[in-house]
């Protein structure tokens, strides 16, 4: 009887022992904007302009951090494997978007754009980009647009709603073996855009998105008794795009 009672003695206190240092084992790395780093539990963080991260040190010690200092957060889990990463709080950099598309009207089109902007926060991205645009396949009306552009993600990381509006100038080029169109003028564009980002890592995130384009040009053409009039062309098409944000 006196055998039993250390053994479950013995196993109370290896359960105990086990329980601290797992406890202990599983805590968030807290990365600062200077590089420094802290480690400990979170009991609270306020993400607003204004708020702070309490954070529990394992000597027992609670720090309040401002949030604005804090980068990036690190959860590891027990014996301090990775758990997750929360980039709550992005850090503001330049970012660049790619992206290629199919349009679909009375006729059906291609597009390819990259722009370059700044991410403010993952709920605002600003940038201008530049692009190729064919609302017509093989009708030889191309139209080469210059745009500025706002967008964003409504969470910071993972999948999530997208947003994107483009505002701006297409120059209108004319390409037709046929020799109709002799003369050619672009006009404003506008492309608001919803997607889904798919697939987040390394930085990186892939969307999927659905738009409308709108493109106002003007062609001059001849017919075959030489008479050249014009015409004022206002494209709309639905446009699914994806694009690569890196």
């Amino acid at each position: 009887m006196n055998k039993l009672r250390i053994i479950v003695a013995v196993m109370g206190i290896l359960m105990s022992i086990t329980a601290i240092a797992q406890t202990k084992d599983a805590y968030e790395s807290v990365i600062l904007r200077d590089g420094s780093v802290l480690k400990g539990k979170v009991q609270s963080w306020d993400m607003t302009a204004n708020g702070v991260m309490k954070l529990l040190l394992f000597d027992g010690r609670e720090l309040t951090i401002a949030s604005d200092v804090v980068k990036k957060v690190k959860s590891r889990g027990i014996n301090g494997a990775l758990a997750q990463e929360d980039d709550s709080v992005l850090e503001p950099g330049i970012v660049h978007r790619a992206g290629l598309g199919l349009s679909a009207g009375p006729v059906f089109g291609y597009s390819a754009t990259y722009a370059i902007g700044y991410r403010h926060s993952h709920y605002l991205m600003t940038g201008t980009g530049v692009g190729l645009n064919n609302f017509s396949t093989g009708s030889g009306r191309l139209i080469i647009p210059v745009f500025a552009e706002v967008s964003g993600f409504m969470k910071p990381r993972g999948f999530s709603p997208y947003y994107s509006v483009k505002v701006g100038y297409g120059f209108a080029t004319i390409n037709d073996d046929w020799g109709w169109l002799n003369n050619s003028r672009g006009g404003l564009m506008f492309n608001p855009e919803l997607g889904l980002r798919l697939r987040d890592g390394m930085g990186s995130d892939f969307i999927l998105g659905l738009g409308l384009q709108i493109q106002k040009a003007q062609y001059q053409r001849v017919d075959f008794g030489e008479v050249s009039y014009s015409e004022d062309i206002t494209f709309k098409r639905i446009e699914l795009k994806g694009s690569y944000i890196f």
